[in-house]
């Protein structure tokens, strides 16, 4: 399909919004889709601003470290669980 850009697009929604819905109900429904464009950006900034903080605190690196703590351990523990299955495995074989 040929690009028009997003003003392109945008005004082709409109008219397709304005045959499917109405003149009569437009302005109440961009009224709603305009409230509900700045709940979603407001929430977006709060989330934003909360992720900032996070991480300005430092916590998100302690977050990163104490992961990679537990993936270590749990590693550590395959590992050891793995050894003791082989040595299990060979020592059942030397007594047959």
């Amino acid at each position: 399909m040929i690009e028009l850009g997003s003003l392109g697009e945008i005004f082709i929604i409109l008219i397709a919004a304005l045959v499917l819905i109405g003149p009569r109900e437009m302005p109440q429904l961009l009224h709603t889709l305009g409230r509900w464009s700045q709940k979603i950006q407001t929430l977006s900034a709060s989330l934003r601003q909360g992720l900032d903080h996070y991480i300005q605190e430092g916590k998100f690196e302690e977050y990163q470290k104490s992961i990679n703590q537990e993936k270590l351990q749990q590693s550590t523990e395959q590992d050891q669980q793995r050894e003791m299955r082989s040595s299990s495995s060979e020592h059942d074989h030397e007594h047959v």
